[in-house]
């Protein structure tokens, strides 16, 4: 069984302790109601009775002697008598329920707390070991992902790591295939993921003001547009990352490397963070030649990219995209990385 199959394992019971404290408590209304009605309709037998008698009464009184009237007289004063025993012994037998019933339901609380407890002691457990296995799975395909130029964003779940991990044991995992695999885990339902992970920024007061451009280089991105949304994303990029930092626009590479490392977390580093420092130096996506160097020109761009081992449509090179140098730029899984590097930014501000 996985990590993840027995964290779900552990948490299954959760809704059955709730139905038995739900049960345990709609059982005790319904005793109480009960008890109540009982009440009730003795109280209204007895008003039956005692309304009766005294209408026979108020009858003889016209009729008898004042010997017979003192007879019916000690005779309501007896039956008065009789029927407080009556109701002072049913409430009596009541209240005997109702304690029995109470001390039950308070030992079932009791029981039922000490299983819950039981339990969320299991699930962090469950937990604890479910993270830490992620740290080495992280470690193990963080080479992987370095070569496919892919990085875990923060806001991914376990499921893109075990896909990868997957790859990996397979032991011939290639990067192409690694890049297939980020691109079909965020291609699923016309792009659910990513569509998701776009929402989620939305009350992002550093993303806010830039929803607009993000959102229609999202529409671009779900048409296959990719040449839009990928020169509208990387300015907000080193725009995001200059509001956190509150230091001045222009040196995109010393932004992103102290936004990444004030931004992103310590967990699965190995796989999203370290990653990220690395390639944002390398041609990939933010490093290359020069301005001045010959490299630097349409006509001989694309054959520097191939002397790194990379063609245009894998690599988010910033410089050269915005410069107008890399022209071949658009394509999904570049559209993607531009997405991915928001995220990294995607942090909640202090306060």
């Amino acid at each position: 069984m996985t990590n993840s199959q027995s964290f779900k394992a552990s948490g299954s019971d959760e809704p059955k302790q709730g139905q038995e404290q739900l049960q345990a408590t709609r059982l005790f209304n319904e005793i109480a109601s009960l008890v109540e009605q009982q009440q009730q309709h003795v109280l209204a037998d007895l008003n039956r009775v005692v309304t009766a008698a005294f209408a026979q009464n108020d009858r003889l009184l016209q009729s008898l002697t004042g010997e017979m009237v003192s007879l019916l007289e000690q005779q309501q004063k007896q039956m008065m008598i009789e029927a407080g025993r009556v109701v002072a012994a049913t409430l009596a037998q009541n209240d005997q329920l109702l304690q029995s019933f109470t001390k039950a339901f308070v030992q079932s609380t009791s029981e039922l707390r000490d299983r819950i407890a039981h339990q969320m002691v299991a699930v962090a457990e469950s937990i604890r070991a479910t993270f830490e296995s992620a740290e080495i799975d992280a470690k193990t395909v963080g080479p992987l992902l370095l070569q496919a130029g892919f990085w875990l964003p923060p806001s991914a779940p376990l499921g893109l790591l075990y896909r990868v991990k997957a790859l990996s044991e397979q032991g011939d995992a290639s990067p192409e295939l690694v890049r297939h695999a980020f691109l079909a885990y965020f291609e699923e339902n016309h792009w659910a993921e990513l569509c998701a992970m776009v929402e989620a920024w939305e009350e992002n007061p550093r993303f806010t003001p830039r929803m607009a451009v993000i959102q229609d280089a999202l529409e671009a991105h779900l048409a296959g547009k990719y040449s839009l949304s990928i020169p509208a994303l990387l300015p907000q990029v080193e725009g995001i990352a200059s509001d956190i930092l509150a230091a001045p626009a222009g040196s995109s590479v010393s932004l992103l490397r102290a936004t990444i490392q004030g931004e992103m977390s310590d967990f699965m580093a190995a796989a999203s963070r370290d990653i990220l420092l690395t390639l944002i130096t390398s041609p990939a996506l933010y490093g290359g030649t020069k301005s001045q160097s010959q490299d630097f020109r349409s006509e001989n761009f694309q054959g520097w990219l191939a002397s790194k081992g990379l063609t245009e449509g894998q690599a988010l090179n910033r410089h050269g995209i915005l410069h107008g140098v890399q022209v071949n730029y658009a394509s999904a899984e570049n559209s993607l990385r531009a997405f991915l590097l928001l995220a990294a930014c995607r942090r909640e501000p202090a306060g």
